[in-house]
């Protein structure tokens, strides 16, 4: 029934024990997981008019704002590789077999793209604690993937 299942990993609690049920279902069904950690990097805002924080050099950007933009892009992938690992070694531990991927961008848009792309049976994710105005608001990650995705989403409280 389920041959590959996808997993969002941020590395908050809710996220983990996401974890556990999918390697659990994994398990059951001798399914793939599919780790993803989608992380999205704060817009620039610039000091003043003619000096931009980031995008192409000008002849004012100076060259510490490149170089801080560059450090800060590293350090965020670093950080999403780093839970990714954690998060595998722990599924791998059960002996389910696991790929992991990395995106930039907005969570909801990557999540169900690459569930489509991988063409995956099931989505496990953690459920967000925030309240419930800015649920109404602003909605959660895991209520867009559920209302996006083209297959069933497993939401773990």
């Amino acid at each position: 029934m389920f041959k590959t299942v996808l997993v969002p990993i941020d590395g908050s609690e809710n996220s983990m024990k996401a974890l556990t049920y999918a390697v659990e279902i994994a398990k059951q069904f001798k399914a793939k997981l599919i780790l993803i950690n989608v992380y999205s990097l704060p817009k620039p805002t610039p000091i003043s008019p003619a000096m931009p924080l980031a995008g192409p050099p000008t002849e004012t950007t100076p060259p510490l704002t490149i170089e801080i933009t560059r450090e800060l892009i590293e350090k965020t992938k670093q950080r999403a590789q780093e839970i990714l690992k954690r998060a595998k070694d722990e599924a791998e531990k059960k002996h389910v077999p696991v790929e992991t991927i990395v995106k930039e961008g907005k969570p909801v848009r990557e999540i169900v793209k690459a569930a489509e792309e991988k063409n995956v049976d099931l989505i496990v994710m953690g459920a967000r604690g925030i309240s419930k105005i800015k649920e109404i608001l602003l909605g959660s990650v895991s209520h867009g993937v559920a209302r996006k995705a083209h297959c069933p989403v497993l939401i773990i409280k």
